[in-house]
């Protein structure tokens, strides 16, 4: 790789781990005027609306009818449920808890690869990052043991696990189908097959059940930087890091996202922030860190 590459990269890195942190921010704000499957259904569509122009402009070959299937289940699966889920979930909790936790998806991954692809071994080196990130997980709830006794609060942890999981589903079925479609085309398409769903099933829901407060400002402003920023900038970013630097080096953006996103929240919206949260984060983080490292050198 030129000098020169690297050192985009490593600045399109620097890029997605900011943004994509900073989406979770944008979400909670937006959630605040509309239902979050409405919020999420517009940004997906408008996203992938624009990126399926763009595909048609530079003639990308489309599909055939079994890789279209397999984009559009993992497009459900994703961006149907996984960010619809999330963002309806954010109404409930902090958009500094939901990154913390969308972090965790790697946890997931470790499960559904053990029962979809490969058993893995459980060396004591995982078993003692798997035991990390659990007590970081418990150290993070641990403040938190009140809201429990909040039906609104367990519905929102229980539907953002949920959005974790799927999303950690639908990239282990994406990693073992391996679809034979060009990345941003893919990727097009499968924010217009979830957005849709995701668009009925907010049209089924009633206008009455979609809106908290009249819509102001802030909610459009919302819309457009998860569009902008959130989609293209940091989609696009993400492709380029994925192109020039090893996975392991491009994954880093994944521990870095709920940073930014816990201390945006905090300064922003007046999101609770206590040493001990900030420490189970860094125990959360750190685990799932050595997961995914000690799950890459099994695999060689």
């Amino acid at each position: 790789m030129q000098p020169e590459n690297k050192k985009t990269a490593y600045i399109a890195l620097a890029l997605v781990s900011f943004f994509w942190g900073t989406t979770y921010l944008a979400t909670r704000i937006g959630v605040q005027y509309s239902h979050g499957v409405l919020l999420a259904a517009i940004r997906q569509l408008s996203a992938g609306s624009c990126l399926f122009l763009y595909c048609l402009a530079k003639g990308y070959k489309m599909p055939d009818l079994k890789t279209f299937w397999q984009v559009s289940l993992i497009g459900f699966v994703m961006i149907t449920l996984s960010n619809g889920l999330m963002t309806w979930g954010m109404h409930y909790i902090t958009s500094g808890m939901c990154a913390i936790m969308a972090a965790m998806g790697s946890l997931w991954v470790v499960l559904f690869s053990h029962i979809l692809i490969k058993k893995i071994t459980f060396n004591k080196t995982l078993i003692a990052a798997l035991i990390t990130a659990t007590v970081g997980i418990f150290c993070i709830f641990y403040e938190n043991l009140g809201d429990f006794l909040n039906a609104d609060y367990i519905f929102g942890i229980v539907i953002v696990a949920c959005a974790v999981a799927t999303w950690s589903l639908g990239s282990v079925v994406t990693s073992k189908w391996k679809p034979n479609i060009d990345l941003i085309l893919g990727a097009s398409l499968q924010m217009l097959v979830g957005g849709s769903f995701m668009a009925i099933i907010a049209l089924c829901m009633g206008v009455d059940n979609l809106f908290f407060k009249p819509l102001g400002w802030e909610y459009v402003y919302s819309i457009a930087y998860l569009v902008v920023f959130g989609s293209f900038v940091a989609y696009s970013a993400f492709l380029y890091t994925l192109n020039n630097l090893p996975a392991t080096q491009a994954s880093l953006y994944t521990y870095i996202n709920p940073i930014v996103a816990v201390i945006l929240g905090w300064l922003i919206l007046s999101e609770p922030l206590s040493l001990l949260t900030f420490v189970g984060m860094f125990l959360t983080l750190g685990g799932v860190y050595y997961t995914n490292r000690e799950l890459a050198m099994l695999k060689k």
